[in-house]
């Protein structure tokens, strides 16, 4: 790929200048054409074999101060934007930076090339904003310098910057975040990453457990919040015996803020180093509460050392929660105090935590980074070249024709004896369930919750953490109290050191039968006797001694042996399975795909996903961001997984131009996001309340489902599907065997089909009439199915 890299600024120097020759030299590493452009290059331990300086004469480098730093990169830029123009069939992409954009991009745009411009940090408003609103609530003054002091000029500035280029190059999901909230499109935003030198930044030897060692590294000012790292310190038991350093040099007008916390006799100020990897091969944590990054160079640098980051949520760290580091909320200094306490009480949880690090460094060094922009700059070439294609399309899909539903049970009232019953979670505990209540297992746990044929009910959390979990205690969250019931009712959270299941069955074994045991226990506790068991854990119905129980049920969801993100336990979830057919277990399955997968000796039924009529009724509200969206609106509900498939959304963003595509859900999968994002007319939305859920199901056009065909998909029951049936609505959906028979709105696209065309045939549908849908919601509601899988898990025979 042939690159223009603007930089206007000396490139190689301290700071972004090392940031910028990092990212040419990684790209170079990879075999790109690359042109740099900057005003100069002083640093010559760089080999850029293409370098064109643009304030340097005879070899001497002119300040931008001597006519002016904002004329200075203005300069920079026009000189950038006449280059592109004079070499219009040269570069394939240009990548620019603050300052030296407007220009070149425009340039850029007129030769047809994609300019990506760098956003080291969040947008300009809300950087702007953040510090102010901090400053003024420590009482300090910003001075006319600082780069964080309202500056409307510049901000105006910066804004037709973004405006000008084609996309931007955000270093985090917290700065995209900032732009989003500023009404930036998501499909602008190109997430990349930064990255750090593995010749540089190694891990020094591991140390034997002892007192806990954080460092601070960088300014010391409001923004970086040592004031908070200081708190949060003096709070944690590691301040009693740990050691915590500072380097860097304080901010005017910070010292007061500070000074209360100097005389801490565990605390050490240091103004400045050299020996930056040093420094963090010496201590255990990085502590680094900012209120406002892009995306901290120091984070990718400790973690490249071995050093487990403790960072706000602000400061844009490559590290995953409670895996290769802890992050606090901006500004919560209890969190940081236990996040200190829980490593320095628990040296196992440091060394897990250590352990990831060292094993994910090598994707965050500067070689991963330009492999990263070296997809950026696909994806927007990609796009540019989509933007004026054209839209029509001339295949023809058959509208596919409804089919009866193949299942071994149908839906009944359970006719039996009222019993107590254990109800066990998998991944989610009562608490998660019990504040998102919509899934599939949440709808179960609602119903025996008040269901008149449960006595005495036990629900059982699956392992958790034991060190995350006195983590959250100490942050001061509770689980979610149960409601009142007329019968003994309890829950259990058993914990152990680990996060994860081991690998083998040996290993399982092992870990459900100890499993089982505190279940047993505290089912006993509860004075239950012989309880039905009903489980969502395939483990724990393989392997748990369940000796003590009535009747063993697994409710099976999902096929976990097709599951993304369980690759390495797919071996054991078919194991379990045989067991689970072993011990002549029931088990009532989602789908009939999953019952014929699971093949049980016991008996077994098919319960697919149904809905709560209540939900679904007038009066609707929807999103105040859905207003006034130009039809037809396309919805598609649920998680941003890789399951979708992605050409099918270009498809109809193809064939409705004109029309909205709205993805609401959480994200599972942020490339699956972020490559929505970058197809026109398509809008990724945050999750939203089951209330606007259902107003916005009931307000668009046509509800989609483009699944992909894969083992996972047709196993499940699509809980949209009934979702957008019950809000009336006609329906396209990949043809797989779950959907099939739900309902003639809804319209099944074939293998080769054209999903678009799916789309055209449920836009002539249209919704159904009411007296049909209110049938719909009565005829699939989840009491009927929970009827139904009581039935079959709590008769003895």
């Amino acid at each position: 790929m042939r690159i223009l890299y603007s930089f206007p600024h000396d490139i190689g120097a301290p700071g972004i200048g090392t940031t910028a020759v990092n990212q040419v030299v990684g790209l170079l590493q990879r075999g790109h054409d690359v042109t740099v452009m900057a005003t100069s290059a002083r640093n010559k331990s760089y080999d850029l074999p293409k370098i064109i300086t643009t304030m340097m004469a005879g070899g001497v480098r002119v300040p931008h101060r001597v006519i002016g730093m904002d004329n200075a990169m203005a300069y920079h830029d026009l000189r950038v934007a006449a280059h592109l123009r004079r070499n219009a069939q040269a570069f394939d992409v240009v990548h620019s930076w603050p300052g030296g954009t407007f220009h070149t991009a425009k340039a850029a745009a007129a030769i047809g090339v994609p300019c990506l411009r760098e956003v080291p940090n969040t947008h300009t408003a809300n950087a702007y904003d953040v510090v102010g609103r901090l400053c003024a609530e420590l009482g300090i003054e910003l001075k006319r310098n600082n780069s964080h002091r309202l500056n409307v000029g510049r901000l105006a500035k910066e804004q037709a910057e973004y405006d000008a280029a084609f996309r931007l190059l955000v270093p985090s999901d917290h700065v995209a975040g900032t732009f989003l909230a500023r009404g930036v499109s998501a499909e602008k935003l190109l997430r990349h990453q930064y990255g750090f030198d593995p010749k540089t930044f190694a891990p020094g030897p591991e140390t034997p457990p002892g007192p806990l060692r954080a460092v601070f590294l960088g300014g010391v000012g409001p923004r970086k919040g040592l004031h908070i790292a200081l708190e949060a310190w003096r709070r944690s038991s590691a301040s009693r015996t740990g050691r915590f350093s500072v380097y860097g040099r304080i901010e005017e007008g910070y010292e007061p803020i500070i000074a209360p916390f100097l005389s801490e006799p565990s605390l050490a100020m240091h103004e400045f180093t050299a020996d930056a990897p040093g420094v963090l091969r010496a201590n255990d944590v990085l502590v680094l509460p900012s209120f406002e990054e892009g995306s901290a160079l120091v984070s990718y640098e400790a973690q490249g050392c071995g050093v487990v980051p403790l960072v706000s949520d602000a400061v844009g760290a490559m590290c995953v929660d409670q895996v290769t580091g802890l992050v606090h909320r901006v500004g919560d200094v209890d969190a940081l105090a236990g996040h200190l306490t829980l490593l320095d009480e628990h040296p196992e949880a440091l060394r897990r935590l250590r352990q990831a690090v060292l094993r994910d460094r090598m994707k965050l060094t500067w070689g991963a980074a330009a492999e990263r922009l070296e997809t950026c700059y696909g994806e927007a070439r990609e796009a540019l070249a989509a933007k004026g294609a054209s839209h029509a399309r001339s295949a023809q899909a058959p509208i596919a024709t409804e089919e009866s539903r193949a299942g071994k049970g149908k839906a009944r009232k359970a006719a039996v004896a009222p019993r107590d019953v254990v109800f066990t979670f998998w991944h989610e505990t009562w608490t998660d369930s019990r504040r998102r209540q919509y899934m599939t297992p949440d709808r179960l746990v609602a119903t025996l919750l008040k269901h008149e044929d449960v006595r005495g009910l036990l629900l059982a959390d699956p392992f958790r953490m034991g060190p995350t979990q006195f983590l959250r205690r100490l942050q001061g969250r509770r689980p979610e109290p149960l409601p009142d019931r007329p019968y003994p009712t309890g829950v259990v959270s058993p914990f152990r050191l680990r996060r994860q299941d081991g690998i083998g069955e040996g290993t399982l074994r092992q870990s459900y039968v100890d499993y089982d045991a505190r279940v047993r226990q505290s089912a006993k506790d509860l004075g239950l006797r012989e309880p039905a068991i009903i489980t969502t854990n395939p483990f724990y119905a393989a392997y748990g001694a369940l000796d003590w129980a009535g009747p063993v049920t697994y409710y099976a969801f999902d096929d976990w042996a097709a599951y993304d993100g369980h690759t390495r336990w797919w071996p054991d979830y078919v194991h379990a399975y045989s067991e689970i057919r072993r011990r002549g277990h029931r088990v009532c399955a989602v789908s009939q795909h999953l019952l014929d997968i699971l093949n049980p000796t016991g008996r077994g039924l098919v319960v697919p996903n149904g809905v709560v009529p209540e939900e679904w009724q007038a009066p609707w509200s929807v999103p105040d961001w859905f207003h006034g969206l130009p039809g037809p609106t396309i919805l598609y509900t649920g998680a941003i997984h890789s399951r979708l498939d992605l050409a099918a959304v270009r498809q109809v963003a193809q064939k409705y131009p004109q029309g909205t595509l709205l993805f609401v859900g959480p994200v599972a999968h942020p490339e699956v996001a972020q490559r929505l994002s970058q197809i026109p007319g398509v809008q990724v939305r945050d999750p939203v309340s089951r209330h606007l859920i259902a107003g916005l199901t009931r307000s668009v056009d046509v509800c989609i489902m483009p699944h992909l065909r894969n083992p996972l998909t047709e196993s499940m029951s699509p809980l949209k599907v009934y979702e957008y049936c019950a809000a009336g609505r006609p329906v396209a959906t990949t043809d797989i065997a779950p959907v099939r028979g739900i309902h003639s709105h809804v319209v099944l696209v074939p293998e080769g089909g054209a999903f678009a065309e799916g789309v055209e045939k449920a836009l002539a549908i249209g919704p159904m009439k009411e007296a049909e849908r209110q049938a719909f919601i009565r005829a699939n509601s989840w009491r009927g199915r929970h009827d139904a899988i009581l039935g079959l898990a709590l008769p003895d025979a």
